[in-house]
């Protein structure tokens, strides 16, 4: 017999699936099997394990050992957990009969708990569109983005000569410095009318340093940004090109008219990059900063430059920090000798873009801002579920005489908790599914609102892995929240007085205060969110 061993991982979960008895013989055969093959590889042994117990063989022997006579002594739960994967199945089906059988009440509280998670969810969406988006970069850990510090602590943007120093002087902590800088162009199109668009001017490593790769065509090379004025190329963005080309692959090596002079289309962005601008705002185009003399003749001079690094391998951010620092004292100290009497300093601090938001400046702000609207459509959530657990707590009432005669016959109060759970869970699935589709919409209807300014809205509100999981969550804790104490009522009714009908007001005054806390909590709540409401509006 081979040293190897099967791996753990795998005979827990065939554990898992199969009933002791069954167990015992299907993994003798596959223990003897995996020994086999692992005497000349283990590493198939092991893939071949796997395999073998995810195989549809197993589900079929599981299938079978349900209707097979067990061996004297033997439990039916002892497959470590087969019992009480049966005994969940046994309450889900049991649960959906259920809530068929009062399809109003149904309707009623799914309907109730989507309008709680569907704000909930809307607001996720926005917020992790704006401040949780992927850059679209490569290594976005190693990229950099250098300011210049005001008087008063502020982070703002750069001037030219600024780069110019950080780029040769910071080389040893960087592979390459790029800068980029927002503009506002004019795009003729088939018609002859003029649109206003976003852009970007950036030095012809832009890319390079961003990492990032056309999506058809390609990005720019250091050449045309060398020599003033002479190379009008331009990088479409992918939304740009879908919206306003229809995705037509043949607009690159073609022409567009921006300010009235024809560029060269020679790529499209990827759609998961759009630009560097702000989470949310897209950019249109980034064409080579050389082209500024007709795009924009005062921006040399302008200090509105963003100068962005990417790190060598190897070298931490609180290097580049120090190293951008060196140079600023480098400059002061010239400065200085050569003009003792001046005033101003330059301060430079450099800051990952993985720790950044939205701009350091604010991101504390919107974070804030953040975690209010969490808040008041926290409270919409929690009235929607006070609002279902005293419509849980009134139907426990009616289903007392259920629940009493289910304890008479033996069932725990355990499984009976458990059952009133799984309703809840199931509830709580359909409201989360409703709500999911609920704040889509109204995800959809905010961003197709056009602002009074002409920029490029362009958030990724879609469903993603985050929004799913978030949306599950509260789905969770909503069920756990509105179905405990109406499952807790329900296993406190006296039996013998149930079950003569006699429940009279042994346990009616309890409930009924229940109820009462329950009402009292969400006029509680709802005038705390009205006054929250009008104070935010009157703010806004």
């Amino acid at each position: 017999m081979s040293p190897h061993k099967p791996p753990a991982a795998a005979t827990a979960l065939l554990r898992f699936l199969l009933p002791g008895p069954v167990f015992d013989e299907f993994a003798g055969d596959l223990e003897e099997r995996f020994h086999r093959v692992a005497e000349s590889n283990p590493s198939a042994a092991r893939r071949a394990y796997w395999k073998d117990v995810l195989s549809p063989t197993v589900l079929r022997f599981r299938r079978e050992a349900r209707g097979m006579p067990l061996p004297p002594g033997s439990s039916p739960r002892s497959g470590r957990g087969d019992g009480f994967v049966m005994s969940l199945i046994t309450d889900l089906k049991f649960a959906i009969r259920m809530l068929l059988k009062a399809p109003t009440f149904t309707a009623i509280a799914v309907v109730s708990l989507a309008l709680g998670i569907g704000p909930n969810t809307a607001i996720f969406s926005l917020v992790n569109a704006v401040l949780f988006q992927d850059w679209g970069v490569d290594d976005p850990e190693k990229i950099v983005d250098i300011y210049t510090l005001t008087d008063d602590g502020q982070y703002f943007f750069s001037r030219y000569s600024v780069f110019e120093l950080v780029r040769d002087g910071a080389g040893d902590v960087f592979e390459d410095v790029a800068q980029h800088s927002m503009f506002t162009g004019r795009i003729t199109d088939l018609s002859g009318d003029d649109e206003l668009v976003l852009g970007e001017m950036v030095t012809g490593n832009y890319f390079t340093v961003m990492g990032v790769q056309a999506r058809l065509g390609r990005t720019f090379v250091p050449e045309e940004d060398a020599v003033l004025n002479t190379n009008p190329v331009v990088v479409i963005s992918d939304r740009f090109w879908r919206t306003r080309h229809g995705s037509n692959p043949a607009l690159v090596g073609g022409d567009i008219r921006l300010n009235g002079r024809p560029y060269s289309v020679i790529g499209i962005a990827p759609p998961e990059f759009r630009g560097r601008l702000a989470p949310g705002i897209g950019t249109d185009f980034w064409v080579p900063f050389s082209m500024y003399p007709h795009l924009a003749p005062g921006k040399m001079g302008q200090g509105d430059l963003t100068i962005t690094g990417r790190l060598r391998d190897g070298v931490a951010p609180g290097e580049a920090l120090a190293a951008v620092t060196t140079v600023a004292t480098r400059y002061n100290a010239e400065q200085d000798a050569e003009n003792p009497d001046r005033r101003s300093t330059l301060a430079l601090i450099g800051v990952s873009l993985a720790d950044v938001r939205l701009h350091p400046n604010f991101d504390q702000v919107l974070m804030g801002m953040a975690a209010l609207l969490f808040v008041a459509v926290g409270l919409v959530l929690l009235i929607a579920c006070v609002n279902l657990a005293g419509f849980l707590l009134s139907r426990a009432v009616d289903r007392r005489k259920e629940m009493a005669v289910r304890v008479a016959m033996g069932a725990g109060r355990g499984a009976i908790v458990r059952q009133l759970a799984v309703e809840s869970l199931v509830l709580a699935g359909m409201g989360a599914a409703l709500g999911l589709v609920l704040g889509q919409l109204a995800m959809r209807a905010l961003v197709s609102v056009e602002p009074p300014v002409p920029i490029p809205i362009d958030l990724d509100a879609g469903l993603n892995v985050r929004l799913m999981l978030f949306t599950g969550g509260i789905a969770v804790l909503a069920a756990l929240f509105f179905g405990l104490a109406p499952a807790l009522e329900a296993t406190r009714a006296p039996i013998a007085a149930t079950l003569r009908d006699e429940a009279g007001s042994s346990g009616g005054k309890r409930k009924v205060g229940a109820r009462g806390i329950l009402v009292g909590a969400q006029m509680a709540l709802s005038t705390v969110l009205i006054f929250g409401a009008a104070l935010f509006l009157r703010s806004l």
